[in-house]
C-alpha cells in the first residue's frame, strides 16, 4: 500500500476488518466504496455496514456500490442461492441506506419492480461478465442526504 499511495499521492489505508471496527471518523469521507461485497452480507451486517458508511460520509457524500448478479440463481431460476450468494435485492440495500440514487437503472437493478430477469438475459452483450463465474455486475451510486 505504501509504494502505491506514493505513486498516487494519497493516503490510503486499509482495514481488514467490518466497518464497525474501523473506527472512522464521522462526517469525513466524499465517498465509499463497496465493490462485490454487498450481496454477501447477512440482513443484519447490512444494517450495521449501512449504519456506519451513513454516519462517516459527509453530507451529499457518495456510496458507490457493485453488486455481482448471478443468472443462475432466483429471480432467473428457481434456485435461492449459489456457493458465492445470493442476488441481493437493491431496493432492500437502498431502503436501509437511508440514501438516493444517482446511478443506477431500477430496470437492471434486482429487487425494483421494475427489473425485469427477461431484460437481463436478451441484453446479456451490454454487461460485464465475471471470468471466474458466470456473474454481472450492476452497479449504482448513492448519495447520502443533506
Amino acid at each position: 500500500m505504501t509504494k502505491l499511495n506514493k505513486k498516487f499521492k494519497t493516503n490510503v489505508k486499509l482495514h481488514n476488518c467490518f466497518i464497525e471496527k474501523a473506527e472512522l471518523p464521522d462526517n469525513y469521507f466524499n465517498v465509499a466504496y463497496a465493490i462485490s461485497v454487498i450481496e454477501h452480507l447477512t440482513q443484519k451486517e447490512l444494517i450495521t455496514s449501512m449504519r456506519h458508511i451513513n454516519r462517516a460520509l459527509k453530507p451529499e457524500g457518495y456510496l458507490v456500490v457493485t453488486l455481482d448478479l448471478f443468472p443462475n440463481i432466483y429471480p432467473f431460476t428457481k434456485k435461492k442461492k449459489n456457493r458465492w450468494g445470493r442476488n441481493a435485492s437493491v431496493k432492500d440495500i437502498v431502503d436501509v441506506s437511508g440514501m438516493k440514487i444517482v446511478h443506477g437503472d431500477k430496470k437492471e437493478l434486482c429487487g425494483y419492480k421494475q427489473f425485469k430477469a427477461s431484460y437481463i438475459l436478451e441484453n446479456l452483450e451490454k454487461y460485464f461478465i465475471g471470468s471466474n463465474y458466470p456473474a454481472l455486475i450492476q452497479i449504482l451510486i448513492l448519495q447520502k442526504k443533506k
